[in-house]
């Protein structure tokens, strides 16, 4: 019977050979793995190269690499292999589903109208595996169809599921792989399953196209090295790049990291009435010495504004800030009218700080704040007329604090589909500060993608429909925005927005101040590139200038597994990104309630050594973020602690231990969406047309011999 059945193969494969003007179909199984392999290949190139020339740490990007290599590698061998039932069978049929799964998942995600290439490719390479995927079972399950139906039906329904509710491309591979071989395994054990299974001895005697035998021993042979050889690299690569690895850094004996802070600070504003001598018609001197009380903690530099500056009794305000009263931290009070006698009986009722040593503790430090501290006050050039605002200012001056103001927008945070309101109200907010606060340093954008919808009206401001397909589960929701946020890089419009920022930035360095930059690691990642392809911010590319400086948002406050090494990944990577730019970095959140950083004296000792690793790693800037919410925390006392554990305690040797492989599934989204630039898709499709229609399936050089015969 198995003699007569491989004569009936060889027959069937003698007639196609013959047939001069037929498609080799089964010969699609070849050209679509080496096709897949080039696309592997391209992916795994580009995850691993450009993170190395660009400086970054590639412990992260390695094992994924290791993985695309792998299948490419294994698509070349299961292709070159193809009509070697075994291979077709145990290999190839996982690698095509693999790629029905992967390319469909790309069809789906990359679907929005700036992707139309890579979602052309992913169509194309969809139809190629599916196809082949039949010819490759069909060959083989010819008795047992059905089972070979269900099989597929069941390893895709999972990845399917995998890809939607996890996400991970790492996962999905080991999953089908996993899924796949139990379920081969069960054909051939279940008793239920064992009147239709395929009996792999008797393949083993067979190929998959053509007559004939397979050595058995050698293939056995060659199998078990495949084995042999990709445990083996699995092994030392997760051995040496994951398991029981270690860092060792220290900073050096003189390094100074200052202590900055994001946010402005919580003070303790309290209301005094005192009566007060005073020997000037025109002004008046608040100190213990000229009040009759003796205020708790008030001093020179803790004066907030007066609410109001009376004599004799009366009702009439001499402090009248909208007809010219001035005050000032120092105590100084410039009346709005002058005083009808400086003899008589005058009332004084102000605001001043009580937790004013805390100006002191940023004096001390060098702090420089990013005063997320918005409102009205930057379209009026008289400071005094918002006094309850604007007393802050003059606290900073007064103490020497340095700092940036934050630009808000009033809608969410800027990034590049609202920059025509983001942009303007940078420039207001500059000419307003200049020259009325000595320690301005410049203006900071926090560039941060947003919701996932762009108001309509705003540039690109259209609802993609298939993003709203998705949902509006929790789950789904994530989905959709990450959907919106790789597929909305409309590249005339990034490089708008993008140069309208930098046009801003010169400005403000005309004028001798700095830009402030605060973003996310990812969307500082978006850029290695050269291109946007999956974040909102105006970086297509990271500007260039000099007085742009740019701190990422670092927050592990309840990463307790891996936070450490984050923060020193983190820090290595922004500097080698941005050089001496980059040497400043946002560490937080400092919230009160978080899991590592915890309320209590463990947990400041906790983020002081995040804090150290992060100076190790060359970060002579640190913005703790947000110091109003760490006040209470831990109290204004660790304003000074934080300073005095960065630059007064020995630098001792810190280890930090690996803790294995971490996926960046954004960078991956990158190097995909990269197919979309012509010089890049244009090969890619042609390998696809010369493989499969010259040389391939197609084989045009035997149909232009054919027709002349």
């Amino acid at each position: 019977m198995q003699k007569k059945k491989i004569e009936n193969i060889s027959s069937i494969h003698e007639e196609n050979r013959n047939s001069k003007m037929k498609l080799e179909g089964k010969h699609l199984i070849k050209d679509t793995l080496f096709v897949n392999a080039v696309i592997y290949s391209i992916f795994a190139v580009q995850y691993f190269f450009i993170p190395l020339f660009t400086g970054l740490m590639l412990l992260d990007k390695i094992i994924l690499t290791f993985v695309l290599g792998l299948l490419a590698i294994l698509s070349v061998v299961g292709g070159h292999y193809y009509k070697l039932l075994p291979v077709s069978v145990l290999l190839n049929s996982l690698l095509l589903l693999i790629g029905i799964a992967l390319f469909s998942y790309m069809m789906v995600f990359f679907s929005g109208p700036f992707n139309k290439l890579v979602f052309t490719l992913s169509i194309i390479m969809v139809f190629l595996n599916g196809v082949s995927f039949i010819v490759n079972i069909r060959g083989h399950w010819k008795g047992n169809f059905g089972n070979g139906t269900i099989l597929f039906l069941i390893l895709a329904g999972t990845a399917a599921y995998l890809i939607f509710v996890y996400g991970t491309l790492l996962e999905i591979l080991i999953a089908i792989l996993l899924l796949g071989s139990f379920l081969v395994f069960l054909q051939t054990q279940i008793p239920i399953l064992k009147k239709h299974r395929f009996n792999l001895y008797k393949m083993l005697n067979t190929e998959f196209f053509q007559g004939g035998q397979i050595r058995v021993k050698t293939l056995s042979k060659l199998t078990l090295l495949a084995v042999i050889i990709s445990g083996v690299s699995i092994l030392g690569i997760g051995t040496f790049y994951g398991w029981n690895y270690t860092f060792k850094i220290k900073a050096p004996d003189d390094f100074q990291t200052v202590s900055s802070y994001w946010g402005p600070p919580s003070l303790n504003i309290t209301t005094v009435n005192s009566n007060v001598s005073v020997t000037n018609l025109n002004r008046i001197e608040l100190s213990n010495n000229t009040l009759d009380i003796d205020p708790d903690y008030f001093r020179n530099g803790s004066l907030a504004y007066i609410l109001n500056v009376s004599e004799g009794g009366k009702e009439k305000n001499y402090a009248n800030y909208s007809i010219g009263a001035q005050s000032y931290p120092n105590g100084t009070i410039i009346l709005s009218e002058p005083l009808p006698a400086v003899h008589g009986d005058v009332n004084v009722t102000f605001k001043y700080v009580l937790n004013n040593k805390l100006l002191e503790d940023l004096n001390i430090s060098q702090s420089t704040l990013i005063m997320n501290y918005h409102g009205d006050f930057i379209y009026n050039d008289n400071v005094f007329a918002w006094i309850n605002r604007t007393y802050l200012f003059q606290l900073l001056d007064y103490w020497e604090i340095k700092f940036y103001l934050d630009i808000s927008n009033g809608i969410e945070f800027p990034h590049v589909f609202n920059y025509q309101n983001s942009v303007p109200i940078g420039y207001t907010t500059l000419y307003w500060a200049d020259g009325k606060w000595d320690m301005f340093q410049g203006i900071s954008y926090d560039f941060e993608p947003g919701g996932h919808a762009v108001a309509p009206g705003d540039p690109g401001g259209t609802n993609f429909t298939i993003g709203d397909l998705f949902g509006y589960t929790e789950q789904w929701a994530r989905t959709r925005r990450s959907w919106y946020h790789s597929n909305e890089q409309n590249r005339t419009l990034f490089a708008e927005a993008t140069a309208a920022y930098e046009e801003l930035y010169a400005e403000v360095s005309s004028l001798g101040y700095k830009s402030y930059v605060v973003t996310g690691k990812g969307e500082l990642l978006d850029s290695i590139d050269g291109d946007i392809d999956y974040t909102r911010c105006p970086f297509d590319p990271l500007s260039k200038n000099p007085d742009v400086l740019f701190g990422h948002m670092c927050y592990q406050d309840n990463n307790e597994d891996e936070g450490r090494y984050c923060v020193y990944r983190d820090s290595y990577e922004q500097i080698a990104l941005l050089g001496d730019r980059g040497r400043s970095i946002l560490l937080g959140w400092l919230a009160v309630g978080t899991d590592y950083y915890t309320d209590d004296e463990t947990g400041l000792d906790r983020y002081i050594q995040d804090c150290k690793i992060a100076q190790a790693a060359g970060m002579n800037e640190i913005f703790h973020a947000p110091i109003y919410r760490m006040q209470k925390k831990w109290g204004d006392d660790a304003v000074l602690e934080l300073h005095e554990a960065l630059n007064d305690d020995p630098k001792g040797e810190i280890t930090i231990d690996y803790p294995g492989f971490e996926m960046n599934e954004s960078m991956l989204y990158d190097m995909v969406e990269n197919l979309n630039y012509w010089w890049l898709f244009l090969p890619v499709v042609s390998i696809i047309i010369i493989r499969i229609g010259i040389f391939g399936t197609g084989d045009l050089r035997r149909l232009l011999k054919a027709k002349k015969t």
